[in-house]
């Protein structure tokens, strides 16, 4: 069943350019807004300067406000390694992804 909906979520997503879902996204976050029930989150969002409807509990993100938060984000994960997963894993993740592509094999490193 999971590696169902993990087939029809990449197939799903490899019809896409991971740059355009970005685009759309910010633009989402930015002309939308995205609902956040919590008050504390409100006044937070609120002060960091993020468009905030008390009312409708409705937060409008602002480009410049996703870019910084990703920039530091970026900041901090350099001084991380990541650990290397290990080679059943990502042969099992390989075999998902050629699934949803409808390949015979696929390899990670290729994606």
């Amino acid at each position: 069943m999971i590696k169902n909906i993990a087939e029809n979520i990449l197939s799903f997503a490899m019809d896409f350019n991971v740059e355009e879902i970005h685009k759309t996204s910010i633009k989402i976050l930015d002309e939308i807004g995205i609902y956040i029930g919590s008050n504390n989150g409100l006044n937070l969002l609120d002060s960091i300067g993020c468009r905030v409807d008390y009312k409708s509990k409705n937060v409008k993100i602002p480009p410049s406000i996703i870019d910084n938060a990703h920039e530091k984000v970026n900041k901090i994960l350099k001084d991380y390694k990541v650990p290397e997963l290990p080679s059943d894993v990502l042969k099992e993740m390989d075999d998902i992804v050629a699934g949803a592509l409808n390949r015979e094999s696929v390899d990670s490193k290729d994606i």
